[in-house]
């Protein structure tokens, strides 16, 4: 694995990559909330309600609260770190060396936590993503530089339990954890691509299957988001699976970070590495 870290000299941005960081959860909208009248005509669709708990003080003294036993975290087999074989398409054979790499021999510049639904930890010279729930909902963080047009790549490899919308991928263009574009691959094979805010996701590209992309558990896909004024175009290693212009959300540079969400896997963990920024003019 290389160990390599190096500022990005970018127009406007500052030497040093800040991180900001934060989490957020959204609930997936069902396969019944998705018709063709709303593809079509782009309906956002309503971000589930989250009930409010409120603590219960009609006695003076509450019962012990009960413990939740979480289950395990995965034993991986590491993939080796391979030079990927790179596809005519791949924008790396038009971009050249990247402007930056990030192989997590160090967690400097990226969000690290653990909350009572997800952690996310670098060790191991990899960052590790898990989300303890099997609720459909996706956690996600964001990182600096704002970025403006950019190619943007990162390597990750599922666990050893990894089925049906299970999922991971990239948040960019994204002014705050709650707004952006969210580039997902999921286990089975399919990918999709969303925009998010407050009011809930708007389907740009609905779950597709595509054979660029490795199903299921213990395999390694590299996601790669090409972003260049209106238009976005998403890889699975090095092969672009789809593109579309975007004429009124996100045009703006915003930031980018990491997401995971577990439709049937209780502590779902995604190991994810070699990240890889190239800058466009």
């Amino acid at each position: 694995m290389r160990s390599r870290l190096r500022a990005i000299f970018l127009p406007g941005l500052a030497l040093f990559i800040i991180v900001v960081g934060c989490t957020s959860a959204l609930p997936e909208p069902t396969q019944e909330d998705i018709t063709l009248e709303t593809l079509v005509a782009g309906i956002p669709l309503t971000e589930q309600a989250i009930a409010s708990l409120t603590p219960n003080t009609a006695t003076p003294t509450l019962p012990p609260t009960p413990t939740e036993t979480l289950v395990p975290t995965p034993t991986f087999t590491l993939a080796p770190t391979l030079t990927p074989t790179r596809p005519p398409e791949d924008p790396r054979w038009r971009f050249g060396d990247p402007d930056w790499i990030h192989t997590f021999d160090t967690s400097d510049n990226w969000y690290t936590y653990e909350s009572v639904r997800a952690k996310a930890i670098v060790a191991d010279g990899r960052f590790y993503y898990t989300v303890y729930i099997n609720d459909n909902m996706t956690e996600r963080f964001l990182v600096g530089p704002t970025l403006g047009n950019f190619y943007l790549e990162v390597t990750a490899q599922t666990p050893p339990e990894c089925s049906g919308k299970d999922r991971y991928g990239i948040l960019f263009r994204a002014p705050n954890p709650n707004e952006g574009y969210l580039f997902h691959l999921s286990c089975d094979g399919q990918y999709r691509l969303v925009t998010i805010d407050p009011s809930g996701v708007r389907i740009l590209s609905p779950w597709t299957s595509h054979s660029a992309i490795l199903p299921g558990p213990n395999q390694v896909n590299r996601l790669g988001v090409w972003a260049n004024r209106k238009v976005i175009q998403i890889y699975a290693n090095g092969i672009p699976m789809a593109g579309l212009p975007d004429e009124t959300t996100y045009i703006q540079p915003g930031r980018f970070g990491l997401s995971v969400a577990s439709e049937n896997t209780l502590n779902f963990t995604v190991i994810f590495d070699n990240v890889q920024l190239w800058s466009i003019p």
